[in-house]
């Protein structure tokens, strides 16, 4: 018995640029697959992958209890399966799926039942059109929360910037209350350091005129003392020093990362307009499978 086919071909593409009206809707075309050629049912999937289709072929040949079914990563094949709403016989399907491009697809389906040309068939076009829908609304479903993860993600950064900014900011104010108290302690140091350098001065000169034993130990008491108050304000000098050079140094570094930081800001603000974008495109394609 002479044998004819219907080609069916799902072409999976994101509907960027499309008019979403035509998604979906089945038509009739002239293709040839495997060497086979005749009329085709073509319908449009928004942003399917190859497993996708392949799945969700798969699911729909085994409602039908197809009693060979197999499948590899773009091709497939269920043979002897009864769809009473295309033909009253049983027939062989095959699949194949193809790159169009980089956002497209094509499941080539070819359905195998004698003479008789199922191609105009509505029943054929209808299921087509179901399992193109069902593909489209959940793989347009994930790309939205991919899109609305992506927009969190940039949220969150934006926070994390903020967050950054106002920690640098606490930072030089902070060093810069330190510089000034620092800077007073040591005009404070260097008064006092003065006066008791004069007073181990004089307290040095009366320990070398003195000469009576107990009169000694006092003033060597009190020079000790003195030169004790001399070396701790040397010390609180250079702590004082310290203090301000590595202040300096901080305020430096955080002026830098504050610079970086509105640049960051100005871009991820605008990355975050952009996203929002997108995320309101997603939604505007999914509410057309909802």
């Amino acid at each position: 018995m002479k044998m004819k086919v219907l080609l069916v071909s799902l072409l999976a593409f994101s509907i960027t640029g499309l008019n979403a009206q035509v998604l979906n809707k089945a038509e009739i075309v002239n293709a040839s697959i495997d060497g086979a050629s005749g009329d085709a049912v073509k319908v449009l999937v928004n942003r399917a992958e190859d497993k996708d289709l392949m799945d969700a072929w798969r699911s729909l040949m085994k409602a039908y209890d197809a009693e060979d079914l197999k499948t590899r990563r773009k091709k497939g094949s269920a043979t002897n399966i009864l769809i009473p709403t295309i033909s009253t016989n049983k027939i062989n399907v095959y699949v194949e799926v193809e790159e169009e491009s980089k956002t497209a697809l094509s499941l080539s389906s070819i359905f195998v039942e004698g003479e008789l040309n199922l191609s105009a068939s509505e029943a054929a076009k209808n299921m087509m059109t179901v399992l193109a829908r069902e593909v489209s609304l959940e793989a347009t479903e994930d790309h939205l929360k991919e899109q609305e993860k992506a927009l969190s993600a940039l949220k969150s950064d934006l926070k994390d910037l903020k967050r950054d900014k106002e920690k640098a900011e606490r930072s030089i104010e902070k060093c810069e209350k330190t510089i000034k108290e620092s800077e007073k302690q040591l005009k404070k140091n260097d008064k006092e350091q003065v006066e008791v350098q004069g007073n181990v001065e004089k307290l040095s000169e009366d320990l070398a005129k003195t000469t009576d034993n107990e009169e000694m130990k006092k003033q060597e008491k009190k020079l000790f003392s003195a030169q004790k108050d001399l070396k701790n304000l040397r010390r609180s000098n250079e702590k004082s020093t310290k203090n301000i050079e590595k202040c300096k140094a901080e305020i430096k570094e955080n002026q830098y990362e504050l610079k970086q930081n509105e640049k960051d800001t100005k871009k991820t603000e605008k990355q975050i307009k952009e996203q929002e974008k997108m995320v309101e495109a997603a939604k505007e394609e999914l509410s057309f499978y909802r």
